[in-house]
């Protein structure tokens, strides 16, 4: 996942097949949102580190898995928006 959405930082067009087999685009400058789980032991803290790296370099909005409904209100305004 992470390798894909660095192509797309990189301007790398992505590219999305709905159920219908229709192809939508996406733009370099999406706005990422990544919700994660906030990590309990040692070992879930060095993989959080090292996936915290990627999210820096991919400019991604990082939040708590507390905040999912928050996020989802706002993916489903944004569709909303362009259709």
């Amino acid at each position: 996942m992470g390798f894909a959405l660095e192509r797309l930082r990189g301007g790398d067009e992505g590219r999305l097949v709905d159920a219908q087999g229709q192809l939508s685009t996406i733009a370099e400058n999406v706005d990422l949102q990544i919700v994660v789980a906030t990590p309990e032991i040692s070992e879930q803290e060095v993989a959080y580190e090292e996936a915290e790296q990627v999210f820096r370099m991919l400019k991604a909005d990082v939040r708590p898995v507390e905040d999912i409904a928050a996020i989802s209100t706002r993916a489903a305004d944004l569709v909303r928006a362009i259709r």
